[in-house]
Parts: structure tokens; C-alpha cells; sequence
């Protein structure tokens, strides 16, 4: 929603530590769009698809989920991708 963006940014920041600790957790980053203040994207790689899954069902997930309603005035959009280079952490 208009005017929550800052305020939703400092709520996806306080789970970024606990999600970046998750053992399936390659990569948890959160851009800000320059253009655009109120888009943010979330680019995330899991080690594979169980470590997503047990990832979503993590309460401080689920909890930051029920409270996007708050900020965002849609769903949130998202694109599943598959990495089509090997990984290579800390590159």
C-alpha cells in the first residue's frame, strides 16, 4: 500500500538473520526498487525444493505472510525459477 513501504522493509528485515540461518538457504536477498520505492523484490535460492517447503512452514514465515495484508494492497507476485548454472556460493 502507498505510504507502508518503508515500514514493510523493516519487517522483511527483521526475519532476514533467521531465514539466511536456515540450513537450505543458498542465497536471501531483498532489492528495492530505485525507480519504483514501493516494489521490492526477494530473490532467494534453497538447496532444493524440501528446503523451501520446510522454509514456508516456519511460524516467523507464516506470521510475515498473515502480515503482508498489511502493507501490500495485492497478492504478491511471484516467479519460480530454475537455476540453469551451477551454484557457487559466495560468487
Amino acid at each position: 500500500m502507498p505510504g507502508r513501504a518503508d515500514a514493510y522493509e523493516q519487517r522483511m528485515m527483521a526475519d532476514l538473520e533467521m531465514t539466511r540461518a536456515e540450513p537450505g538457504a543458498l542465497q536471501f536477498h531483498i532489492h528495492r526498487d530505485r525507480a519504483n520505492m514501493d516494489r521490492f523484490v526477494i530473490y532467494e535460492a534453497w538447496k532444493d525444493i524440501t528446503a523451501l517447503r520446510d522454509h514456508f512452514q516456519k511460524p516467523y514465515v507464516q506470521q510475515f505472510v498473515a502480515h503482508t495484508a498489511e502493507y501490500v494492497g495485492r497478492n504478491m507476485e511471484t516467479q519460480w525459477l530454475v537455476m540453469a548454472s551451477p551454484y557457487s556460493r559466495g560468487k
